[in-house]
């Protein structure tokens, strides 16, 4: 994967997790065929931080491929979303209608909001959840009146 032209798009955290692992494997390639290359430091733990955090099983990054992205974004051609609410639902793998109304702007005024059940349901059939997830380490359901904070339930 090469970026042609910066800042012309919006990545992916899968893309970004693409186009680090290729940077790695660049930069082992040349530490093999000139072993004095020095490469800065800080930018290399930032690049080995970000990676392992998306590749982690608190991101759904790690669980995706390009195959299943594609297929979700071609599933979600016909609702009226614009690039930055595909590029968040694919980043964040939402599953409950909260997230998505979070993500999807004037979602009641666009006619949107009665079809969370479609785009969750596409979601859900398209991407895999996260090692976190499949593991029961979801967050449980979220109930009327109540909302999380800190993983301590509080009525409103």
């Amino acid at each position: 994967m090469h970026v042609l032209e910066a800042q012309s798009a919006l990545l992916s955290n899968f893309e970004v997790l693409e186009v680090l692992r290729e940077l790695g494997a660049k930069h082992a390639e040349q530490l093999a065929a000139e072993p004095g290359v020095l490469f800065a430091e800080n930018l290399k733990t930032i690049q080995y931080e970000i990676m392992q955090y998306l590749a982690s099983d608190q991101s759904p990054v790690g669980s995706q491929t390009a195959e299943q992205i594609k297929n979700l974004l071609e599933a979600l051609k016909p609702y009226p979303l614009t690039k930055s609410e595909k590029l968040q639902i694919v980043n964040l793998r939402p599953e409950r209608p909260v997230e998505l109304y979070v993500i999807i702007e004037d979602s009641e005024d666009r006619g949107l909001i009665d079809k969370f059940d479609e785009i969750l349901s596409l979601v859900a059939n398209h991407l895999p959840k996260s090692p976190k997830q499949q593991d029961g380490g979801e967050l449980p359901p979220v109930n009327g009146d109540n909302f999380l904070f800190k993983e301590t339930y509080f009525q409103i």
